[in-house]
């Protein structure tokens, strides 16, 4: 299964070349390897005044993913278990391990952590 992967300011700035030399989304797609629906949703998402410019539309994507409301977890139960296996000297790997169904990572843990301790929270002392 292949994974979405962003287009990068040069693909943008080749869609607006395309675009003004009358290629069809369809013939864009395939020179830049990617699926048309991607061009399509790209044109629309990211034309000011309905016209397509390669800056223009990194400058609107850049704000977008900048402003983007980030997704938070606040399961109380997995974070008792988090703090309490740290405070028991586990690795945040060990205490990931213990948590198959849940979508933290040992990374979120220590960005949990590292937000605890700007709060004036003590659970870092308890890293290895």
């Amino acid at each position: 299964m292949k994974h979405y992967q962003q287009l990068s300011p040069t693909e943008r700035y080749q869609i607006d070349a395309f675009t003004d030399m009358g290629w069809s989304q369809s013939d864009i797609a395939q020179r830049l390897n990617r699926h048309r629906s991607t061009i399509n949703r790209e044109l629309k998402r990211n034309s000011a005044k309905q016209r397509y410019r390669g800056q223009s539309a990194q400058k609107i994507s850049d704000t977008r993913r900048r402003t983007a409301r980030k997704a938070t977890f606040t399961n109380k139960t997995v974070i008792n278990h988090i703090r309490r296996k740290l405070r028991q000297q586990w690795s945040l790997e060990q205490i990931v391990g213990t948590l198959p169904r849940c979508p933290v990572s040992h990374e979120w843990i220590y960005r949990y952590i590292k937000r605890n301790k700007a709060q004036g929270g003590t659970l870092y002392l308890h890293l290895r």
